[in-house]
């Protein structure tokens, strides 16, 4: 029984503590030729570089655009 209770509470601390991130996108349809206004959330606690990657492609899978844009969280 200690055992179950022990391994329940790492699973409810792990997913606490490891909650990944969200993007969040606008509710309406996105437009083919309008700018897109998206919003990363991170928990509180996240900071550091690293890049996000992006790789946009068609209907047939040709690949469109793919870049990588360099981040900073503070």
């Amino acid at each position: 029984m200690r055992h179950i209770i022990l391994c329940s509470l790492i699973a409810v601390l792990s997913l606490t503590l490891c909650r990944a991130g969200e993007i969040v996108l606008p509710a309406s349809a996105l437009e083919r030729d309008a700018p897109v206004t998206a919003y990363y959330r991170t928990n509180s606690r996240a900071t550091g570089k690293g890049s996000l990657s992006i790789r946009w492609s068609d209907a047939h899978g040709r690949v469109v655009e793919d870049r990588q844009i360099p981040v900073e969280l503070l």
